[in-house]
């Protein structure tokens, strides 16, 4: 199981069904047909959680920099909601 550091030091299971489910919801929020923004969302994330799930662990910021990349392959619109979800966890 691939352990994922966090910015203060804590560690967690990566969950491969959130990362998914986090990208799939920035990416509804430039894709208005949901079966589109489903598999866009599985092609960003799958080659994500299939090389974090081989690692013993990552840190969150080295899966935010990945998400950040493939969304900029794949879905560029949806970069810069994925940085307002990432400041609205934090508030």
């Amino acid at each position: 199981m691939t352990e994922v550091i966090k910015k203060d030091g804590s560690r967690d299971n990566f969950q491969p069904s959130k990362l998914e489910a986090s990208i799939q919801n920035v990416i509804r929020t430039v894709k208005e047909n949901p079966e589109e923004a489903k598999q866009l969302a599985k092609k960003v994330a799958g080659p994500l959680i299939s090389s974090f799930s081989k690692k013993k662990e990552t840190s969150s910021s080295d899966i935010k920099q990945s998400v950040l990349g493939r969304l900029a392959q794949h879905a560029p619109e949806a970069i810069s909601a994925w940085k307002s979800f990432e400041q609205n966890k934090r508030q």
